[in-house]
């Protein structure tokens, strides 16, 4: 986003406290260059949200002045009108976005976006949150006065989104065919990228087991997984299955792990299937810590997730 209106992007980071960091861009738009410059504050003090503030810049009222919301930890969204000018915003008060007559709520960990995804020319609010899920909430008002009053989750293949807990997305036309598709982080490792793609698309059966063990001791060993697969096409189906990992220290430091570990592509005719057994080896010099794992099916060189899901081991 362009804070000061120089058309240069400059950065928001949300923090753990509930305030928002920015970041001026004293460089250019060609050759960044980001100086602190505070906190965001709201009637002349530091801006807080109570915590993990997720803060997106979007025209609420379509002012052509750039707004925040900001998600937080209790899974509310903050609406913060910015009654300033091009170059010098101001924000004067915190309200809650509302879905009919309540805050709209998630489970927790709001994490915001502004965009048109049904493309009906309102942007709507598509809003990741603790349980890993993608709330698709539809704009039912009018430009300048946006109105929600109903919510679903986003889903691929009839089945809800939920490559992992902590869903952030983001708004991305990644196939550059006019349509908003969407980039999500989440607490396990790497981004997913969900195609927006209004024509059927056919998807395996996908059945998984973690079959253990449980705890790895200290002098090391293995644990092991197990993916079935069916293709219910009448055309064979090329599908990728490979894991990312997130390793959490008994310290509490975080390490990811791959990008891509147990690759494997697995060719389906028509009708047929496969149940494949991945090992997963864990060398007595792995440090001891918890390793959480995401078992993706899909596309590894576009990452495009059709299926997924996850499990853990501790290593002692």
């Amino acid at each position: 986003m362009d804070w000061n209106d120089n058309s240069a992007l400059d950065l928001l980071c949300g923090e753990f406290d509930g305030r928002i960091h920015l970041f001026l861009n004293v460089g250019t738009a060609q050759n960044p260059s980001l100086t602190d410059a505070g906190y965001v504050q709201v009637g002349g003090v530091d801006l807080t949200v109570g915590a993990y503030s997720m803060p997106f810049t979007c025209d609420w009222n379509d002012d052509s002045l750039f707004d925040l919301l900001v998600g937080d930890a209790d899974g509310r969204v903050s609406l913060y009108l910015n009654d300033g000018i091009a170059g010098a915003p101001h924000f004067s008060k915190r309200q809650f976005v509302q879905e009919g007559s309540f805050d709209l709520t998630v489970s927790n960990s709001s994490a915001p976006i502004w965009t048109d995804l049904d493309q009906d020319t309102l942007p709507d609010l598509v809003i990741g949150d603790g349980m890993g899920r993608l709330r698709f909430y539809e704009n039912l008002g009018v430009l300048g006065a946006p109105l929600f009053s109903r919510h679903e989750d986003l889903t691929v293949g009839g089945e809800p989104i939920m490559p992992d807990s902590y869903t952030r997305p983001f708004p991305i036309d990644w196939d550059n065919d006019g349509d908003v598709d969407v980039v999500t982080g989440h607490y396990g490792s790497t981004p997913v990228l969900y195609v927006n793609d209004p024509a059927p698309v056919v998807l395996p059966d996908f059945q998984f087991n973690f079959l253990g063990p449980l705890t790895v001791p200290s002098g090391g060993g293995s644990v092991s997984f197990q993916v079935s697969l069916r293709n219910p096409d009448t055309q064979p189906m090329s599908i990728d299955v490979y894991t990312t990992c997130l390793v959490t220290r008994l310290t509490g430091s975080l390490t990811f792990v791959g990008p891509i570990l147990n690759y494997q592509k697995i060719v389906l005719a028509s009708g047929q299937t496969i149940t494949h057994t991945f090992e997963q080896p864990v060398p007595a010099a792995a440090p001891r810590a918890y390793y959480d794992y995401v078992v993706n099916v899909g596309d590894s060189t576009e990452w495009i997730v059709k299926r997924s899901e996850t499990f853990y081991f501790m290593k002692r």
